[in-house]
């Protein structure tokens, strides 16, 4: 995974969860205690600063009532990699990206 994708997942990743504690009025120590996590690691999840394991997230969208494939719908990378080109991911459209578009065509 690419560091900077990771770092912009994180940081994303925590402000969608912020997004729906605060939709649920649960405090941060509420919507860590109901996930059976601590409410300092929820902390640095919703400020970016440490990297959520699978299950921690499943268990706070569970909590949320938050569906996975929704949850991670816009989590994705702008580029990644297919058969050596870059392809830009838009959506649910999958196109080459600019810089690789072979203008001969």
């Amino acid at each position: 995974m690419d560091y900077n994708w990771s770092i912009e997942f994180t940081r994303e990743f925590g402000i969608k969860i912020r997004f729906y504690r605060n939709k649920h009025h649960f405090t941060i120590e509420k919507l860590a205690d109901l996930a059976d996590m601590s409410a300092t690691y929820l902390g640095e999840i919703e400020r970016g600063e440490n990297i959520i394991s699978l299950e921690y997230a499943i268990r706070l969208l569970t909590v949320l009532q938050v569906d996975l494939n929704e949850f991670f719908m816009d989590l994705r990378p702008p580029y990644v990699k297919e058969n050596n080109r870059d392809i830009r991911i838009r959506r649910d459209k999958i196109q080459p990206s600019p810089e690789n578009t072979d203008k001969t065509k």
